[in-house]
């Protein structure tokens, strides 16, 4: 079990040397480290005119992962200590796993860590990302549903303007700014499922000229009729080759067709026909969607 936070990483995990007065004169060096740390660093503060981000929170995401979620956003909640009970390093937009659930507690907030600032345009365009990465996970109706922002000014204006009074929120002091928390509520929908996946392979030369697959088609087509291809099952190809094609797909049947995947598996075919002695082969790629059949 560790500490994280994104200021230091401390192990909980401790160990005894020596006899009891020595255990004590060795730990003086290390308090008076600590003292000098939290005596220099100082306490970051709000900008007068602004809302740091206190806190970001989702509701209703129940099928992927929020911190992956979260990686994809630019606007930020202030950064807190927590308890990592996983081995898993902190997501990165756009790369999987997105459904393994966050297993960090938060416990507390260093006073001098910076506080993100809150920028009402920004984050308008974070909602339109929420539905986008939803969207690339295999949820097309996945939307946000409401949002809660406190205080209420926030909603409206990014700007902390006022003395005493006058001010629409309260001051951490007079030379500083306020706190927004903020709380979007997200509905999953059901995911698209990947039904069936077609390997179609061609010997045939492909030129700037030559008819190119369309990534997505949506209520219609057929995988399996790509003019001059032939499936990977009866194609005269060597069957390491077809072997290595196959194991290089990273799509599962009856799972949310999720693009990063999608993605990594033409890269993946591609470093299987390079090994394979195919250094000019391509790769191209088709997703026909039903939206009228999710499951």
């Amino acid at each position: 079990m560790r500490l994280r936070s994104d200021c230091l990483e401390v192990n909980a995990n401790s160990r005894s040397h020596g006899r009891h007065t020595k255990r004590r004169m060795a730990s003086w060096p290390h308090t008076a480290v600590l003292l000098c740390l939290v005596s220099s660093s100082g306490c970051a503060s709000v900008p007068r005119d602004s809302y740091g981000v206190h806190r970001l929170r989702f509701e209703g995401v129940e099928a992927l992962d929020a911190d992956a979620l979260r990686a994809c956003l630019a606007t930020r909640e202030r950064p807190s200590v927590g308890i990592d009970f996983g081995t898993a390093s902190e997501p990165t937009c756009g790369e999987p796993p997105f459904d393994g659930g966050s297993n960090t507690i938060r416990l507390w907030r260093w006073p001098w860590t910076d506080w993100p600032i809150w920028d009402l345009s920004v984050f308008e365009r974070d909602l339109r990302r929420i539905e986008r990465w939803y969207r690339a996970r295999g949820y097309y109706d996945a939307e946000v549903v409401e949002v809660d922002i406190s205080p209420d000014p926030a909603a409206e204006s990014d700007r902390v303007e006022g003395e005493g009074d006058e001010a629409p929120c309260d001051r951490h002091d007079d030379d500083e700014g306020c706190e927004v928390d903020v709380t979007v509520r997200i509905h999953e929908g059901e995911p698209v499922l990947t039904r069936s996946i077609a390997l179609l392979v061609s010997d045939q030369q492909r030129t700037s000229s030559s008819p190119r697959m369309s990534d997505t088609v949506e209520d219609g087509g057929s995988a399996d009729s790509e003019q001059g291809f032939e499936p990977i099952k009866t194609a005269a190809i060597p069957a390491p080759v077809a072997r290595a094609l196959r194991d290089a797909v990273q799509l599962d049947l009856n799972t949310p067709f999720d693009e990063a995947l999608y993605e990594q598996t033409k890269r993946e075919l591609l470093a299987a026909l390079s090994q394979q002695g195919y250094a000019c082969g391509h790769v191209e790629g088709r997703v026909d969607v039903a939206r009228d059949v999710l499951r």
